[in-house]
């Protein structure tokens, strides 16, 4: 198992496995640099499990609605 071979707990394995799906705009937007500043690693990895609606992740890390 990951977690076993990693040393950290498995629910930790768990919570960064969800990062996986975050919407391609929010990891750019963190890459460089022009994330809400309330969204910090804490704060992301206690939103998982994330919506997999891109609007419903965007609402709840704090970035601005997309127009529809």
């Amino acid at each position: 198992m990951i977690a076993e071979a990693e040393g950290v707990d498995s629910s930790f394995v768990i919570r960064l496995t969800y990062l996986a799906f975050l919407a391609p705009d929010i990891v750019e937007a963190i890459r460089n640099g022009a994330h809400p500043a309330t969204l910090t690693v804490r704060t992301l990895t206690k939103a998982t499990p994330l919506p997999m609606s891109c609007n419903e992740q965007r609402r709840l890390l704090g970035f601005a609605a997309e127009s529809a």
